[in-house]
């Protein structure tokens, strides 16, 4: 949606980064962007609507008086006394403050932050991927390197597209796999591109993608692989085997630094390779293929 001209929307008064229609980005960023905007436009509906469900909870609390006042009234029910009635709104009341949709909402918390995590960061790491091999696409030069093709492999390919496509194809499953540090190696050695404004973002993206591994395979318990990667912990506080959960201010502080390496990053890259960018709005009105 274009926001320009348009009152200013709940997601973009918070603190968090929020895709704006007039970003202009290439078709990689457009992806990031999109899942950007779903994922955080789920974990508001779901906070809001545990508030509304309390809210409305404790209207009824508080008419329920009014109506048992008003049946008593026209004889309809069973008198009982007004101090009585009140008391029962006001058991109701405390018991949506300690049991409510709200309250129950906080014991998922831990869940909530997980999917933060690694929602964006995995949408960062497919993004990068993508740009890359948009990239290599468009620039076959490239793609030369060193590397070795098995003759048996060579004679599958019937035309040099089909071995390109197959070349561009291992090296992105080959950087996905060695992660952030084989991806900046990478952009630097091959692109000619550093993919970090300074020191700082680099690191909290490294604890943002670090973040996601021990959640995805260590339960979000920090352990020896984690601290050995984290050179610089930008004032967080890890310990060795506790549970890390990342609560809304430092999320934000992730996903924002995550989202101004990406938007940095697609300018770069646009710029220096000739990729097609437009405006976040104009992609949506016809989403390409993600190809």
């Amino acid at each position: 949606m274009d926001n320009e001209g348009s009152k200013e929307t709940e997601s973009e008064r918070l603190p968090i980064f929020y895709p704006r229609g007039s970003m202009v980005c290439t078709k990689s960023m457009y992806f990031y962007l999109s899942d950007f905007e779903e994922i955080i436009d789920l974990f508001l509906m779901t906070v809001r609507l545990a508030a509304t469900a309390d809210d409305y909870a404790e209207r009824g609390a508080i008419l329920s008086v009014t109506i048992d006042n008003a049946l008593m009234a026209a004889s309809a029910i069973e008198k009982i006394t007004t101090e009585e009635l009140e008391a029962r709104r006001d058991a109701t009341l405390e018991k949506i403050k300690t049991d409510g949709a709200s309250k129950k909402l906080e014991k998922y918390s831990m869940m909530n932050a997980r999917h933060l995590v690694t929602s964006l960061t995995d949408s960062f790491l497919t993004y990068v991927s993508h740009l890359i091999q948009s990239t290599l696409k468009k620039n076959r030069n490239t793609l030369k390197s060193g590397e070795t093709v098995r003759i048996d492999d060579l004679l599958d390919f019937k035309k040099n597209s089909d071995l390109v496509n197959f070349l561009i194809d291992r090296k992105i499953n080959e950087l996905s796999y060695g992660g952030m540090r084989k991806i900046d190696e990478y952009a630097k050695d091959r692109l000619g591109i550093d993919m970090f404004r300074d020191n700082k973002a680099r690191g909290l993206l490294v604890i943002f993608l670090e973040l996601r591994n021990i959640h995805v395979h260590n339960r979000g318990y920090v352990n020896d692989v984690f601290l050995n990667r984290i050179r610089d912990q930008c004032g967080f506080a890890f310990h060795k085997n506790k549970r890390y959960q990342v609560d809304f201010s430092e999320s934000c502080t992730l996903a924002n630094n995550c989202a101004d390496v990406a938007m940095r990053l697609d300018e770069v890259v646009s710029t220096k390779f000739h990729l097609e960018r437009k405006r976040y709005v104009n992609w949506k009105k016809k989403p390409p293929r993600f190809v």
